[in-house]
């Protein structure tokens, strides 16, 4: 008799941490409806849950109540977003999920307003043909002597150097070199 009166008084005391252990929980979860501007409920709606506590984002799906469940959240702060056909986009942030709880986020989603997303991927175009270069002729005097090694004052030199600038360059470098003075 005392052999089973100390098994049951095993078992029990089993059970019981088992049962203890099982309704510790390391994460909760948020729950919550959807509606439209009337108040019906918004079937099919996504549910998007973020948060950097998360790996990646979860989602979810309201059902025909207009009612969704995201569990397995560990505890944190997070951003939820929803998004209906035809509806607003919904956002709430800094909903706060605790341990072993259920936080609640209900949603009323406006009707969606014509709108347009223009992305921009590059920098305009800078159009280098109609560049305007201006050189001061005694600059362009001195950065011969420095390019030729000797200035020879005539106008081969300064022709070749024409050549090689763009097309406004070239007009001021044909009244190069200047006259010779007396």
């Amino acid at each position: 008799m005392r052999i089973i009166l100390k098994f049951i008084s095993a078992l029990s005391l089993a059970l019981f941490a088992v049962s203890a252990m099982g309704q510790s929980s390391t994460t909760g979860s948020l729950e919550g409806s959807v509606t439209d501007p009337n108040g019906a409920a918004v079937r099919g709606a996504t549910v998007t849950v973020t948060s950097p506590n998360l790996i990646s984002a979860k989602t979810a799906t309201t059902g025909e109540n207009g009612r969704y469940q995201v569990g397995a959240l560990p505890p944190g702060a997070y951003k939820v977003t929803i998004e209906g056909s035809g509806f607003g986009k919904f956002e709430q942030g800094d909903v706060g999920v605790n341990l072993g709880r259920t936080s609640t986020v209900d949603a009323q989603l406006s009707l969606a307003t014509a709108s347009a997303t223009v992305t921009v991927t590059g920098g305009a175009a800078v159009d280098f043909t109609e560049a305007t270069l201006v050189i001061d002729l005694k600059d362009m005097r001195s950065n011969m002597l420095i390019w030729r090694g000797v200035y020879h004052d005539n106008e081969s030199d300064a022709k070749r150097l024409a050549e090689a600038l763009p097309r406004d360059a070239a007009v001021l470098a044909s009244e190069y070199p200047p006259k010779k003075r007396n």
